[in-house]
């Protein structure tokens, strides 16, 4: 057996390389060390002891207490499953408890195809503003914090559950000068990068 990782609670400096090596964008990389960061500290044990019960345990405490959403845990959960995997690639653990880990169980839908398009033809039709009905919508909202969710939503075309989900350390400046927000798109599951219009 190789090195223990023991760098508790931070994640040890050799998965810290080994992530931001990856093709991925600095933001994203960044953002999966922080998911990662927060997800260790509420198992609170070194990684060579987490089990897959401290692992059902944080999922049931984002699906159950939190609230999140099962598209954005599976989102997370895959931070911590990335990580495990990689410590028994290199024999730093011996097994990858987030494998016995039921993805069906928590991240699957429950509806049937079949179902969901009847759902779908049930829903009222979608209303869309229209450009020049934004601004009064903007300007009639009292609270900064609502603008600004209404300006992300109607400028940068992010939806509801990915607007909530934006830190202020998502937003940067691209090579090129632009603002782009780094966003989990609900939609793909992924991380997005969004231009910010003026």
């Amino acid at each position: 057996m190789s090195e223990k990782a023991t760098d508790w609670p931070h994640i040890p400096d050799y998965y810290v390389g080994y992530i931001k090596a990856d093709r991925n964008k600095p933001k994203t990389n960044q953002r999966e060390l922080n998911n990662l960061e927060r997800i260790l500290a509420y198992i609170d044990k070194p990684p060579e002891a987490i089990t897959k019960q401290d692992i059902d345990l944080w999922i049931q405490y984002c699906l159950n207490d939190r609230g999140n959403g099962r598209k954005y845990v599976r989102q997370l959960f895959y931070n911590i499953d990335s990580f495990l995997s990689y410590l028994h690639d290199e024999r730093i653990i011996d097994e990858n408890p987030a494998d016995r880990i039921d993805r069906e169980h928590y991240f699957k839908k429950t509806q049937s195809k079949k179902d969901e398009v009847a759902a779908k033809e049930k829903r009222d039709p979608i209303y869309y503003f229209e450009p020049d009905e934004i601004q009064p919508l903007i300007d009639a909202t009292p609270h900064p914090r609502d603008k600004l969710i209404i300006e992300l939503m109607a400028y940068c075309g992010t939806r509801a559950g990915e607007t909530v989900h934006i830190q202020l350390d998502d937003i940067y400046t691209t090579e090129a000068g632009h603002t782009a927000i780094n966003i989990i798109s609900s939609k793909k599951d992924e991380y997005d990068d969004r231009p910010v219009y003026p």
